[in-house]
């Protein structure tokens, strides 16, 4: 049928060696004699944890001793495209393990090196850099290439320099309406959270009357939203000229500084307070 001729002719097969140590060889066999995309013909099994190679037995596979010299005459005997190791406690194998990798890799063969310590599962992006001297794994919902950050945050600075340019400009038009109608500042200060927690300052022209704050208690009651945020339909606080330019979105405008600063992003979610 289809999948046995797919099985035989399509995928790819791989002759491999696996590196492990007992405890752990069951589910390593059981996972790459159940791939769907590459064949693999395991060719014989290191076990770490024995001093000598026990017989094939139930596995139907040649066990090589963990010796140096004996895992490499096999490597050269045979066709061995792949080694695979998966063991705990890498740091306590550290020079054995140092060793084999950089003898198999003068070979031309690819090692394969599992860094699935922690069995996690995972849902998130693993991605293998170099962080200073140290080879990581990073675990994270999305990773970002730094050179992309680096371009993302010149994109900000420049749509802040012309985002504050207009603001200056309707600022010098705004301020004599606003400030006629309701004593007060003209840029209105709040605290924001940002990324992983950071709080900053957050900027806005004012839309409320300078009291707007101590009003608040007197008008809980009729607040429209369960939890911290406070809402309702004709709040008495918004003044006349700040009805306008929240409807616009005028008063969003000062938020540049804080792109420009790096408090915030052009594109990106809203900060919460």
């Amino acid at each position: 049928n289809w999948d046995r001729f797919f099985h035989l002719n399509i995928r790819k097969k791989t002759n491999l060696l696996i590196v492990t140590t007992e405890d752990k060889l069951r589910e390593v066999l059981r996972h790459f004699r159940n791939s769907k995309e590459v064949r693999w013909e395991i060719v014989g099994v290191m076990l770490l944890d024995e001093t000598e190679p026990p017989e094939e037995g139930e596995y139907g596979i040649p066990f090589v001793s963990a010796r140096e010299e004996t895992y490499l005459e096999f490597a050269t005997q045979h066709v061995v495209d792949e080694v695979f190791i998966h063991v705990n406690e890498i740091q306590k194998r550290e020079s054995y393990l140092k060793n084999m990798i950089l003898e198999l890799e003068k070979m031309g063969v690819v090692v394969s090196l599992s860094l699935d310590l922690f069995n996690l599962d995972s849902y998130g992006t693993k991605q293998i850099y170099r962080l200073e001297q140290y080879h990581v794994v990073a675990f994270s919902s999305r990773l970002f290439d730094y050179r992309m950050v680096i371009v993302k945050r010149l994109m900000d600075i420049a749509g802040a320099l012309v985002g504050l340019a207009i603001t200056l400009v309707i600022g010098v038009f705004l301020a004599p309406f606003l400030l006629l109608e309701s004593k007060g500042p003209l840029i209105f200060c709040q605290k924001r959270v940002g990324v992983n927690g950071r709080i900053f300052k957050f900027y806005k022209f004012r839309s409320m009357y300078a009291d707007a704050e101590e009003r608040k208690k007197e008008l809980m009651a009729q607040n429209e939203v369960n939890g911290l945020m406070f809402k309702m339909e004709h709040d008495p606080r918004i003044t006349k000229v700040g009805a306008f330019i929240r409807k616009t979105s005028i008063d969003e405008l000062p938020q540049f500084w804080n792109v420009l600063k790096g408090d915030m992003s052009l594109v990106g979610t809203r900060p919460p307070t």
